[in-house]
Order: C-alpha cells, then sequence, then structure tokens
C-alpha cells in the first residue's frame, strides 16, 4: 500500500473512531431512561458501568479492525492478535476504571458541595499533569527498549553533532512499532531541561534509523527533538491540554444551571457526552498547532545543515513513515498534524522546485 494511500486510511479510521465514540455517548445518554426502567432495582454505579461495558464492546469490532487487521495487511505490525487483545484489555480497563470514577462524580455532581467539585476539578488536573509527564519520560508512544543495533553508529551519531557545533545527545535505542518505522522523540520531564549534565533530554530512536538513515540524518532528527523539548513545545502542548480540560469540566459543571436537575445516570453520561464532544473540537486545533510546530522544526534544522540536506530527510521521512497523505489542501488543513510534504520542502526554499522523491534504499 502506498504511504499517501496507508496514511489516508489512517485518518478517516480515526476520524471514524472520534464520531463513533461521540455517536455512542450522546446515544447512551438518550438510552439512559430506558435502562432505568428495564433495570429499575440495579445502584446507579452497576448501570453505569453497564453502559461503558456495553459501548467499549460494541467498539471493539471496528478497533479490531483498524487497530490490528489493516497494520497487518500492509505489513507495518507483526503483532499477533492474542497480543493486540491483551494490550486492548489493558487500555480498556485503565479506560473503564477512570471513565468509572469520573462518571460517578458527574453524576452525583449536581448535589456536591462546590468546593468539593473544584477539589476533583483540580485533582484530575494533577493526575492528567502527572500522567502526562510519566508519558513525557517514556516517551510520546508505548514503546520498549532495545538494544543498540551498531556501537559504530552511535559513535558516528555523536561525531555529526560535533560537527554541527550541537552539545552531545544521548539516544536511547528502542523496538519498532506501528506508529512508525524510523523516527525519533525527546525523552524526558517536560518542565525541566534536561536529565543529563548537558542539559538536554536523551533521545530515543527506533532500531530501524540505522537501517535506512546515515549517521548525519540520525544526527538532524535528534537536533530536531531537542530543539522542540527546549523550545516548549511538549509543556504548551501539555498546559493547552490542561486548560482545555477545565475547560470541558467547567461546561459539565455548569449543565444542570442550564437544563436543569437530571438523574444520577442521565448526570454521568450527559457529562462523558459533553467531555467527548468536547475532544472532538480539540481536532481542529490541535493538527494547525502541530503544523506550526513542524515548521518551526523544520527551519531549525537549516541552522545545522544545508537545505539539501535538509529536504532528502525529509522526503525519506515520509516515505519511511508514510506521513505524507493525498487530500483536497482544504481537508488536509482541517485534520491532519503533519503538513503536507510539498509544502514543507516549498518553505525550506521557496524559491526551488520541490526534487523527486528519493528511492529507499
Amino acid at each position: 500500500m502506498l504511504a499517501s494511500s496507508y496514511q489516508r486510511v489512517r485518518l478517516w479510521s480515526g476520524i471514524t473512531a472520534i464520531t463513533l465514540n461521540l455517536s455512542m455517548a450522546w446515544m447512551l445518554f438518550a438510552l439512559a431512561p430506558v435502562l432505568q426502567r428495564l433495570l429499575p432495582h440495579w445502584p446507579f454505579a452497576a448501570l453505569l458501568a453497564v453502559c461503558l461495558a456495553g459501548g467499549m464492546l460494541l467498539l471493539l469490532p471496528f478497533e479490531l479492525l483498524m487497530g490490528h487487521a489493516v497494520e497487518r495487511l500492509v505489513e507495518r505490525s507483526e503483532q499477533s492478535l492474542g497480543r493486540w487483545l491483551a494490550d486492548w484489555c489493558r487500555g480498556a480497563a485503565r479506560y473503564f476504571v477512570a471513565s468509572l470514577c469520573g462518571g460517578l462524580v458527574f453524576g452525583y455532581g449536581a448535589g456536591l458541595w462546590w468546593p468539593w467539585r473544584v477539589g476533583f476539578t483540580f485533582l484530575l488536573l494533577a493526575v492528567c499533569f502527572f500522567a502526562g509527564e510519566y508519558q513525557s519520560r517514556l516517551g510520546p508512544r508505548s514503546w520498549r527498549p532495545a538494544e543498540g543495533p551498531d556501537p559504530d553508529f552511535d559513535n558516528d551519531v555523536r561525531d555529526a553533532l560535533a560537527a554541527m557545533k550541537h552539545p552531545p545527545v544521548r539516544l536511547r535505542w528502542i523496538e519498532d512499532s506501528d506508529s512508525f518505522a524510523a523516527n525519533g522523540f525527546s525523552i524526558g520531564p517536560t518542565f525541566l531541561a534536561g536529565d543529563d549534565e548537558t542539559g538536554l533530554p536523551a533521545v530515543g530512536m527506533t532500531t530501524s534509523v540505522v537501517k535506512y538513515l546515515t549517521p548525519h540524518q540520525a544526527a538532524l532528527m535528534a537536533v530536531r527533538e531537542v530543539f522542540q523539548h527546549r523550545a516548549g513545545f511538549r509543556r504548551t502542548a501539555l498546559l493547552i491540554c490542561l486548560v482545555w480540560l477545565l475547560a470541558g469540566l467547567a461546561m459539565i459543571w455548569s449543565a444542570p444551571l442550564v437544563i436543569g436537575a437530571l438523574p444520577a445516570l442521565n448526570s454521568a453520561l450527559l457529562g462523558m457526552a459533553i467531555m467527548t464532544t468536547w475532544c472532538f473540537v480539540a481536532l481542529f486545533v490541535w493538527p494547525a498547532w502541530n503544523r506550526y510546530w513542524n515548521r518551526r522544526a523544520d527551519g531549525f534544522l537549516l541552522t545545522h545543515a544545508p537545505v539539501e540536506a535538509v529536504r532528502e530527510l525529509l522526503i525519506l521521512l515520509q516515505q519511511l513513515n508514510a506521513t505524507d497523505i493525498e487530500l483536497p489542501r482544504r481537508k488536509s488543513y482541517i485534520f491532519h498534524p503533519i503538513p503536507p510534504l510539498a509544502d514543507r520542502l516549498h518553505s525550506l526554499s521557496p524559491n526551488e522546485p520541490n526534487p523527486p522523491p528519493a528511492v529507499l534504499p
């Protein structure tokens, strides 16, 4: 499958998943009175658990198709069905517990003393902050450490960084994942400078980097990730997420003032539907923010390498990671978090025509 075709499938499957979740949330809210009539003697917590479990099971076939079957079809994953289901169960358990706790608070929220609501809000913000920091230490995606594939490659990357007059960066090797074939990302606490004596974060790289990229290209990838870390990309992104979450909670707490008091189950499901809708709205904000930072990072690479080297790296990474997509320009700028490759290359050298794509080794 071509990179653009694969990425189109990923994009529209993601949009479909959000739409299904959105529809499911409001459908459960609409069916709450029916469930209460069918199970009149069940406690609120049990009814809420049934709604959550039912919604997750209804979405499982779609997630299995797009999260496992398509990845296997295009040979971007060797994960077995059993291992995928085990990962799904772990993620579903975390989501179930978090949603159940939040739903219980939302359900009883109308009767809670206002300091309890404020306390829960700040507790949730704190949990999300520390979860984000924990994820930053491990990387923006789930990954598994790997042995360095080639010690000489590490040394060559260090030499390339020295030639660029960039401080040395500590590399951590990780296994390839379904999300990308060759890439790198900074690892370290978001609100601190770094985790070693240089003040720079470590940079994790997939083992495929050695196969497809030269040491100089890998060094450029490390420079890019360090720049985004030190320029505050992750820090600002985390703050935006926390503010966005706070705004969503404010809408949930104010809902009874607008529509009146509701039974506990209705209030809980309404809160979840509002938050799901608010997360859907974020899809029109986050991609634009991500595209802005992509362009900033691309431009920063020009301070460490000639434009030809940067252009070649972007073309190669696009082919390896299937990050480009063929969509009408208007749609790509609404939904896609990465600018089209042609636009990225044009911004590097506006007066030069784009070169033909590089051929993978």
